[in-house]
């Protein structure tokens, strides 16, 4: 389903749900933390949350917070932490450009956390 990363898009999931009653476990790949959480709302609506596993992208607050909820369905979400890649991507994108030839790949050292 295409919720195109809007939470009230991805609302269709009950649609979804209501079709496939029985089916389980889930697997939710969503591409967005918002996305992921209005299916997540279809999800509890429809008390099927024991059911589905999500994993998502962002890291946004509320996504954590879903997260460290009990029996959540929310099991994971990945930070790409744009902001720790430096200037490399920008250098990339000017060269690219101006015409440059790059290598077919450039890998740009980043900063990890620990959570």
């Amino acid at each position: 389903m295409d919720g195109r990363g809007l939470r009230y898009r991805s609302g269709k999931t009950a649609e979804f749900l209501a079709r496939h009653p029985e089916d389980r476990p889930i697997l939710l790949a969503a591409a967005t933390d918002t996305s992921a959480l209005g299916t997540i709302d279809a999800i509890r609506e429809a008390r099927r949350e024991r059911h589905v596993a999500a994993v998502e992208q962002d890291c946004i607050a509320e996504a954590i917070a879903g997260m460290k909820r009990p029996r959540s369905s929310m099991i994971g979400s990945i930070s790409h932490e744009a902001a720790s890649y430096g200037p490399a991507p920008i250098v990339l994108g000017i060269s690219l450009l101006r015409g440059q030839t790059l290598a077919p790949r450039n890998y740009v050292t980043y900063r990890t956390a620990n959570a």
